[in-house]
């Protein structure tokens, strides 16, 4: 099962992604305004997650929990282009 977090985008250059399930800074998912982006993991907390300071990076969610956040217009257009 994979858990997700989202982290604020000034860690980003702090990701090791070996570690955690997205290939680079292309693949992974940032909010509208560019201040955030979320990460996925199976298994326990990577290390490139836990040396992240607690106040720049979110509770853990599951699955389901992360798809209703993706599903807010924090992280979905509600008028996406045609």
């Amino acid at each position: 099962m994979k858990t997700y977090l989202t982290i604020v985008i000034n860690q980003l250059i702090n990701i090791d992604f070996s570690q955690i399930d997205e290939t680079s800074q292309d693949t992974i998912r940032k909010s509208l305004d560019g201040n955030k982006f979320i990460a996925k993991w199976i298994g326990a907390m990577p290390d490139t997650i836990s040396s992240i300071p607690e106040v720049d990076r979110s509770a853990i969610m599951t699955h389901a929990e992360a798809l209703t956040l993706m599903a807010t217009p924090e992280w979905s257009d509600p008028n996406p282009p045609m």
